[in-house]
């Protein structure tokens, strides 16, 4: 097709995911859409248009906060939390404080 619209994966396997330092930003959006049964699938145009543009990659993960979410389109709040648990749940980081962010 042309223009192939982004599609949920299954869940990523944990061998995928031991691998996620090494990811690029197309290796990110498609774990993102494959949690909790496609939460995130509404963001998904919006997600490739802007983490292609800073060329995010699996180590920037580490340090993403709200703030990031908010500016590659994750606009609901709820939605930046959840994702902020699933992206420490996957680098081991430590539970930060994240201020939620607003426009």
């Amino acid at each position: 097709p042309p223009h192939a619209q982004v599609q949920p994966q299954q869940s990523y396997s944990k061998v995928q995911m031991n691998g996620w330092e090494y990811w690029n930003w197309n290796n990110i959006i498609q774990w993102i859409l494959s949690l909790e049964n496609g939460r995130f699938m509404k963001y998904g145009d919006r997600l490739k248009v802007e983490m292609s543009k800073v060329a995010l990659n699996g180590q920037s993960l580490k340090e993403i906060s709200n703030a990031d979410l908010l500016m590659y389109g994750i606009t609901e709040f709820q939605d930046q939390l959840a994702l902020i648990n699933h992206i420490d749940g996957l680098t081991g980081r430590k539970q930060k404080q994240h201020p939620p962010q607003a426009y």
